[in-house]
């Protein structure tokens, strides 16, 4: 069983715990459960792509400069507009800089110090159709200020979705072809690359009805198969993945499971293993 922390939650001391249970009759049943070892956690950030970019600097009193922001995006919610507490806004921030604190509602995020070079993607809710509300802080609670222009407002549809480390779900696109009796559905999906992949990985696209019905998949390496992952040799690089399905009628809503082809275990991202859109 493997199991991926989301790529902007870090802690140096990790405490797992495992549980089991089953279902009977429509209830649960607790098998019992365990607290694993404590494992020790790595904090290095890989540089996740940036589609936005928006640059910025947090200044506070004397010499304590940076971090850098480099970028703003947003990932906005499941039908296509930002609702509350299914948006996200991502801040990307370089080094070199001294720790800086994010406030934004009850969400609180601390940057560690930042070498020069050193990048790290931190994510912040997004409940309203505006740039998030941000406050800025040295740990100790010194003010910092963000010179540069004002964040942007995230728009309809945006898309900025990390699975794991590895990729960047940037764009998606649906489509629906033919008659409503007789059609074709298109899922079309943009990618970026994190870094060169060394998985083989796998698009699963499934398409729902109203009442969360399954219609029909669509299965299989980015490209219609012309553009396996393991050719992702460029840190990011933009890959354009469509999925065609044959469909009954029109669909509500969609979802994306990417997952490696070996081990069958699924790329994870800050909503779940399968994130779902709604049908245009």
């Amino acid at each position: 069983l493997t199991h991926q922390l989301p790529i902007d939650a870090c802690a140096a001391r990790i405490e797992p715990s495992l549980g089991v249970y089953t279902v009977v009759d429509g209830a649960f049943q607790d098998l019992g459960s365990l607290t694993l070892p404590p494992l020790a956690g790595v904090c290095r950030y890989p540089r996740l792509p940036v589609t936005r970019t928006w640059p910025g600097v947090a200044l506070s009193g004397g010499a304590r400069l940076g971090p850098f922001l480099r970028g703003v995006d947003y990932d906005v919610g499941r039908e296509g507009a930002v609702l509350d507490g299914t948006g996200a806004a991502f801040l990307h921030w370089c080094g070199p800089g001294d720790p800086l604190t994010l406030q934004s509602g009850e969400t609180r995020i601390t940057v560690e110090r930042l070498a020069a070079g050193a990048c790290r993607t931190v994510r912040l809710p997004l409940n309203t159709a505006t740039a998030p509300d941000l406050t800025l802080t040295r740990p100790d609670g010194t003010p910092v200020r963000l010179l540069g222009p004002p964040l942007p407002a995230p728009q309809p549809r945006e898309r900025y979705l990390p699975l794991g480390d590895q990729l960047v779900l940037v764009g998606d696109a649906a489509a629906l072809r033919g008659t409503p009796e007789n059609g074709a559905g298109v899922v079309t999906l943009i990618w970026r690359a994190a870094r060169p992949l060394q998985e083989d990985y796998a698009v699963s696209v499934r398409f729902w009805d109203e009442e969360g019905n399954r219609l029909t998949m669509h299965d299989g390496q980015p490209g219609l198969g012309a553009l396996p992952t393991l050719k992702w040799v460029a840190r990011g690089a933009q890959i354009r993945d469509p999925h065609p399905a044959a469909l009954p009628h029109a669909p509500a809503s969609y979802s994306i499971v990417v997952y490696e082809r070996f081990r069958l275990t699924s790329l994870r991202s800050w909503r779940t293993d399968e994130a779902a859109f709604a049908w245009p």
